[in-house]
């Protein structure tokens, strides 16, 4: 490291600070944070005025390391998009509908379902066990293992959290297994990956046969389905 080095840290998903003695004297004498809350989840409806724009969730549990998943979007602008989360920390994050670069970067008001998972393995009262966690990802297939060995391969979603820069991204994922994954970030066509940015993901257990669980599944289907046909047919 030479003199012109710059190191930064952070806890608990608090705000960046400075690498020096009297922030780490600062830090070093708070005492420790004991959430309790493992899962939140709620939905937000908003327009995108401009690419400016940042929309700000306050979060309702008390978490110690949150990680925050987008839903899919709904369908009232045609123009195609992706969600971009940004500054998470324990009580808020900030999220952006953002459309690909050749577009006017403005959306008509669109309904989006989030979820926040507490970092770590869980099980559920039903067996059901699920994991959330963060990675660093680029225009490279990153892989990705898990803590807890899934009987089967889970369901996984992940979610570009950083902004290095203002450029709208995805993430595309394959070889899910119960031990790993593979993630990548994707840019739109002639636009490429310049950057490292956090991609935080849950992994959800499917073996499971409590009815708790099938019921909910069911009842997501026949939702997700209504709307579909609703709107497309």
């Amino acid at each position: 490291m030479d003199s012109t080095s710059r190191w930064t840290f952070q806890v608990n998903g608090g705000k960046w600070e400075q690498f020096t003695i009297d922030n780490l004297n600062k830090y070093a004498a708070m005492k420790a944070i004991k959430g309790d809350t493992i899962v939140e989840y709620g939905d937000v409806s908003v327009d995108q005025k401009n690419r400016g724009q940042w929309h700000t969730v306050q979060i309702a549990g008390v978490f110690n390391s949150p990680i925050v998943i987008m839903g899919t979007p709904s369908f009232n602008g045609p123009h195609p998009l992706t969600l971009r989360v940004k500054d998470v920390s324990r009580t808020s994050f900030k999220w952006q509908m953002q459309e690909w670069s050749y577009l006017d970067q403005t959306h008509t008001s669109e309904t989006i379902s989030y979820m926040i998972v507490e970092t770590g393995s869980w099980k559920l009262p039903d067996g059901t066990w699920f994991e959330a966690g963060k990675t660093t990802g680029t225009s490279r297939w990153r892989t990705v293992k898990f803590a807890h060995k899934f009987k089967k391969a889970p369901v996984v979603f992940s979610q570009i959290t950083t902004q290095q820069k203002a450029k709208p991204y995805t993430t595309r994922q394959h070889y899910v297994t119960n031990k790993q994954f593979r993630v990548y970030i994707q840019a739109e066509e002639k636009q490429r990956v310049t950057e490292n940015e956090e991609i935080s993901w849950v992994a959800f257990d499917l073996t499971s046969r409590k009815a708790t669980k099938q019921q909910w599944f069911r009842s997501e289907e026949r939702r997700v389905g209504k709307e579909c046909r609703s709107r497309w047919s």
